[in-house]
């Protein structure tokens, strides 16, 4: 049970859905959690105060590097610097001038953007999520509470957008409807309403609710941006009134630490979304206020953003995968310099901040994708981001990196785009010469256990001739996760040859059954564990990794308890020759007809099959695959639905036993048609 009267056990990952900003566009996301025999698996070995407990006691004051005791202040983005290089930048007025489009929206939104609903029939429709339906009696406590988050997202983005261009133009009309939208939600007492846990008819909420989320984070970070940015062109009453709103919900965020109020607190998952982005919230907050009294709560903050930093690692991967990592590192980052401009520097000493910028390149592959592996709505990379990097990718090259890693950006994202983003973007590497990536063409990243490897680097806005292949393993520290340990996806070009089904909508009916479960990977298919998403070890195991290929191996047998051992062998040149061996001992015999194997192709391009004595050659425009096994095999073919790209519909290859047998040995060699795969975006 949560503090809240709420079952972990009955806590779905991810409870709601709601629409938020993502660079220009909007996409339809689902926020969650972790259950908490998940989160029990979790390990750190953190070098802040951590024991059995949650840090609530803040550590020894910090100081900076003079001695002195950092003082409490908002430096937050400079705005007066941005106005002067829009001024002699012809590249940055352009964008602003194009921007215009997208304030005009702002400019008409209805007010039911940001007056907050007090019922079921007030909510935004753009804000309403429709899960609410599933709810029974908890249904309008629900989405009210994810109103809250939609309207906290609409100030951090919309607003702060037309902030923006209130004091870049000197507009009277959007500073109007700026001070509208902050005096609207001066009047939301708290941010985060309780009962985004409260997504099932058997959800019960006690008296003190299931704590600050989202909404207070997002709201938090609004207010503050906002405020920043208009500094006293916000009436004086007014500003009074959010340094108020500011100090009650940074002070209820520490109380929520203390008490342990909130499941993510009380389960200690340091690395999700859900404790990251109240905290950073507090850093903001705590900063602006720039009192005395505050400190506590600030120092409270950055002690957990260090267990946070220290579960995350030293290789830089965000363990929920990129969508959420696209979600939650801009504020992460954005926090660490926040801190970092004090003079205190105790975040600085984590290897993550540095590296995290290094596997936001490896997760771009050719062809304009993304390594789709955990929750992850984004597989394909969107046409605005060909121009502009995600957020957190500029982020983590900004504070985490240094000028070469601009540089690199440069080169793959070369011109900024209309938005917040795009502009600041470009501002920092305006004057810099793009670079190619000096870093490897592969990684393996411990934390995730995945491996990603390219046969060379290009920028996404260009046609792609190069090929890619990922896999992943599996870890105890995972979360978000799909039961898709030994997967193996490839990429030549254009052309997807084996796909990860995506994550569509979590609403989606069969979500679990046909796309996040081992189904929807090309993985083994008998005995999986479940549900899909317990964490499990699944080392991998590195031969050899370099420009020219790799040969790796997965252990898969504790994702599939079905199983002896379980052992995948995964080995390519940059030829495009591609070898899975698959050395399967299973507990209990399999019988004729049973599905061994899978391979998703991600294209519905029809497939030949033949056979010839112990080999089946499947055939198609993109690739052809050879497979052979001890004892033999059959293969049949299918469709199969994917949330990757239109018309998300693809076939998929599925390998069956023809005898009873409890052991296996099946060689797949793939060898890409490369003539087939180049795009021009």
């Amino acid at each position: 049970m949560t503090d809240s009267g709420v079952r972990l056990d009955r806590v779905r990952r991810p409870p709601g859905a709601l629409a938020f900003a993502w660079g220009t566009g909007v996409m339809l996301s689902t926020l969650g959690a972790i259950t908490a025999g998940a989160a029990s698996l979790i390990r750190s070995s953190t070098s802040f105060e951590e024991s059995s407990t949650v840090q609530v006691e803040p550590p020894a004051r910090p100081t900076s590097a003079d001695g002195q005791v950092p003082e409490l202040r908002y430096r937050g983005y400079d705005w007066n610097k941005l106005a002067e290089q829009v001024r002699e930048t012809p590249e940055l007025r352009a964008l602003l001038v194009n921007f215009e489009s997208e304030i005009t929206k702002i400019l008409s939104d209805p007010v039911t953007r940001y007056r907050r609903p007090l019922s079921l029939s007030e909510i935004d429709p753009s804000q309403l999520d429709t899960r609410y339906k599933q709810a029974g009696d908890n249904g309008e406590l629900f989405a009210l509470a994810m109103a809250d988050c939609g309207q906290g997202d609409y100030l951090r983005t919309s607003g702060v957008a037309l902030a923006m261009y209130t004091r870049l133009l000197k507009r009277e009309d959007c500073l109007a409807k700026c001070i509208a939208i902050l005096s609207e939600f001066a009047n939301h007492a708290p941010l985060q309403r309780p009962g985004w846990t409260a997504y099932s008819p058997t959800a019960h909420l006690n008296a003190s609710g299931d704590g600050v989320w989202l909404g207070t984070a997002w709201g938090i970070e609004g207010v503050v941006e906002m405020s920043h940015i208009l500094g006293d062109s916000i009436p004086e009453a007014l500003r009074i009134k959010l340094r108020d709103l500011l100090r009650r919900e940074l002070a209820q965020i520490s109380q929520d630490w203390q008490t342990k109020r909130p499941w993510y607190v009380a389960a200690k998952v340091y690395q999700t979304n859900q404790w990251i982005e109240p905290l950073v919230a507090a850093v903001r907050a705590s900063l602006f206020i720039g009192e005395e009294g505050v400190r506590q709560d600030y120092d409270l903050a950055v002690s957990n953003l260090g267990l946070t930093l220290d579960t995350l690692g030293s290789d830089g991967a965000f363990l929920e995968g990129v969508t959420y990592g696209s979600m939650t590192e801009p504020g992460l980052f954005d926090g660490i310099g926040l801190i970092r401009a004090t003079g205190d520097t105790r975040l600085d000493r984590f290897a993550f901040v540095g590296s995290a910028w290094k596997w936001w390149f490896h997760m771009a592959l050719p062809g304009q994708q993304y390594v789709n592996c955990f929750d992850s709505r984004m597989s394909v990379i969107p046409p605005w981001a060909l121009r502009t990097p995600l957020r957190a990718m500029h982020l983590a090259a900004k504070i985490g990196g240094s000028t070469e890693a601009l540089r690199h950006l440069r080169y793959f994202y070369p011109d900024g785009n209309e938005s917040v983003n795009g502009i600041q973007y470009l501002a920092d590497v305006v004057n810099l010469i793009g670079q190619s990536p000096s870093i490897p063409t592969y990684a393996f990243f411990n934390t995730q256990q995945l491996v990603v490897w390219r046969s060379e680097w290009q920028s996404p806005s260009l046609p792609s001739t190069a090929w890619s292949i990922w896999i992943r393993g599996g870890s105890l520290l995972d979360s978000h996760s799909h039961r898709d340990q030994g997967h193996v996806s490839i990429q030549s070009g254009s052309i997807p040859i084996l796909i990860e089904c995506g994550s569509p909508d979590y609403s989606t009916e069969d979500y679990d059954v046909s796309y996040a479960s081992a189904a929807g990977h090309n993985v083994f298919q008998v005995g999986e564990l479940k549900p899909r998403g317990q964490s499990c070890s699944a080392p991998i195991s590195i031969s050899r990794l370099g420009d020219t290929g790799g040969d790796v191996s997965v252990d898969c047998a504790k994702a599939f308890p079905s199983t002896k051992s379980l052992v995948r062998n995964v080995q390519w040149d940059l030829t495009g020759r591609v070898i899975i061996t698959d050395t399967i001992r299973l507990k209990q015999p399999v019988l004729p007809g049973q599905e061994l194997l899978r391979y998703h192709t991600g294209l519905l391009d029809a497939l030949a099959v033949t056979t010839s004595g112990s080999t089946t050659t499947v055939d198609w425009s993109a690739a052809q695959m050879r497979i052979t096994s001890s004892p033999p095999v059959g293969v049949r073919t299918d469709t199969w639905p994917d949330a990757v790209q239109k018309p998300f519909r693809h076939q998929v290859v599925s390998i069956y036993c023809q005898s009873e047998a409890t052991e296996f040995e099946v060689r797949t060699e793939i060898q890409i048609k490369r003539s087939a795969s180049v795009t021009t975006p």
